[in-house]
């Protein structure tokens, strides 16, 4: 069920990246996969909002604030090390 289509799309998604890699700016496309963070925040906030049942987190503005400023730390991690 879940499990096999959170491979299968796992397995696509490295496709994708490596084709990605091979045809475009390797910069912009590293720079592109380091805001990954951000839409996992999104999915699970509108997961938690809206299908409670799959997925529960917690959301409340310091919890979302305290994700997002981790995110961005990651995100100026991710400029710096380039």
């Amino acid at each position: 069920g879940i499990i096999s289509l959170n491979e299968s799309l796992a397995i696509v998604s490295i496709l994708l990246f490596t084709i990605a890699m091979s045809k475009g700016s390797v910069t912009l496309i590293a720079a592109l996969s380091s805001i990954q963070p951000f839409f996992v925040l999104i999915f699970a906030v509108s997961l938690s909002l809206f299908r409670p049942n799959i997925l529960t987190e917690e959301i409340n503005r310091s919890t979302i604030f305290l994700k997002t400023v981790a995110i961005i730390i990651m995100f100026a991690g991710a400029i710096l090390i380039r």
